[in-house]
């Protein structure tokens, strides 16, 4: 229950962060790193 809490409280602290240095959440969604990744973690 404390692991969700924390990670949702991390992943709200980052946006949060991110926006109000004037940023656009939308550039963080990246679908090809996505896939990068979970190439990389099939070998």
């Amino acid at each position: 229950m404390f692991v969700l809490i924390g990670f949702i409280v991390v992943i709200a602290g980052v946006l949060l962060g991110y926006t109000l240095h004037e940023g656009q959440i939308i550039l963080l969604w990246q679908p090809t790193e996505f896939l990068i990744i979970g190439g990389a973690l099939g070998d």
